[in-house]
């Protein structure tokens, strides 16, 4: 059976807690909690965390993204495809809402000791979903 609506069980501050303490014992440094029922689900839904030693690189999505920031800032540099530098937007509590279109190279660049994200893709996920720029 479908699930129609979700509410999280957890206050926003443990689901925060959590995230912080499940990115602090990983080597990648970033924590998620997936809404979306499946990889196959049309929109993929997560909270996202992002401590400041993260570094995710260059990289683009196949789909549009949209991402609110829930805590923290951070600055999204956004390259051409040659790989110059176009423009960029910090994202704060003044400035918390970010889209980004499909096949458009960004890197996100944490300024807080942690960022905590609701992020938001067009699904489904698959394997080549996400392409990384090579250094």
């Amino acid at each position: 059976m479908r699930r129609s609506a979700y509410a999280s069980p957890l206050p926003m501050a443990a689901l925060e807690d959590m995230l912080v303490a499940v990115a602090g014992r990983t080597q990648s440094r970033r924590a998620r909690i997936c809404v979306h029922e499946s990889e196959s689900s049309p929109i993929q839904e997560m909270f996202v965390l992002l401590m400041r030693e993260t570094f995710k690189g260059t990289y683009r999505y196949k789909s549009a993204s949209s991402k609110y920031l829930i805590r923290g800032e951070m600055s999204v540099q956004f390259l051409s495809d040659d790989g110059m530098l176009a423009d960029r937007f910090s994202m704060s509590s003044i400035c918390p809402f970010l889209h980004i279109g499909k096949m458009v190279w960004h890197t996100p660049i944490i300024t807080s000791d942690y960022v905590l994200l609701h992020e938001i893709h067009e699904g489904p996920w698959t394997p080549d979903f996400m392409e990384h720029r090579n250094a």
